[in-house]
């Protein structure tokens, strides 16, 4: 059976809170690289900023199980 957290009466999947998180962790992680100036070097800032998104979800899955 699939995990899932009651939020105000209403259950959702397990994965939703994780990826909220991963997006989040993502936000920030960009916000860093722009204030650190090291996104100018980034030589696929998409497939970067899309693989961070799947390891930090991936690391909120696991740590939210």
């Amino acid at each position: 059976m699939l995990a899932t957290y009651d939020f105000f009466g209403a259950y959702f999947p397990a994965w939703l809170p994780a990826m909220v998180c991963g997006l989040a962790a993502t936000v920030v992680l960009r916000t860093a690289l722009i204030a650190s100036k090291v996104h100018v070097r980034l030589p696929l800032p998409l497939v970067v900023y899309l693989a961070s998104v799947v390891l930090f979800t991936c690391l909120a899955w696991f740590i939210l199980r």
